[in-house]
């Protein structure tokens, strides 16, 4: 049989067979995105479900990315009203800040923007690189006038 022959029967039979091993590839790692998104998701509707525990919260392992406090903090938003807390209050409750470095948004001043103080709550979702942080904002009085949970 002649080589052109050859090479085209060699064409016809590997397109017969589908895309060959490139299929394989992104079939298996179809697979693997699935099970990495059902771990997560039962991670998901397992996170904020612990009943909130002072103690707990503040002796939380901060260096374990399923931080105990993102299974609690449901809780807290839900039992402690922290809109209208004093900045003593807050720190009372929950011990004090793990970070106050976030970035301002549209340009505001610290003071604009409240100084806002943030508690670290694990990494509920994603690829595990960006922390989970429940930022609680302050007014001029030195209250918390909103809070907000920045996940990853």
């Amino acid at each position: 049989m002649p080589q052109a022959q050859e090479e085209k029967m060699w064409k016809r039979h590997r397109w017969s067979l589908g895309c060959g091993s490139g299929c394989l590839v992104v079939v298996a790692l179809y697979l693997l995105m699935m099970v990495t998104n059902l771990w997560d998701l039962t991670y998901i509707l397992n996170w904020g479900n612990l009943p909130f525990d002072q103690h707990q919260w503040k002796t939380a392992d901060l260096d374990n990315i399923e931080c105990i406090r993102g299974r609690m903090v449901r809780s807290l938003v839900h039992s402690h009203r922290l809109i209208g807390m004093s900045r003593e209050e807050v720190l009372q409750l929950l011990g004090p800040p793990d970070s106050l470095d976030e970035p301002l948004a549209r340009g505001e001043s610290a003071m604009e923007a409240g100084n806002p103080i943030g508690y670290y709550l694990g990494m509920r979702g994603g690829f595990g690189i960006d922390p989970d942080i429940l930022w609680l904002w302050f007014d001029r009085n030195g209250r918390v006038r909103r809070w907000h949970i920045v996940t990853s």
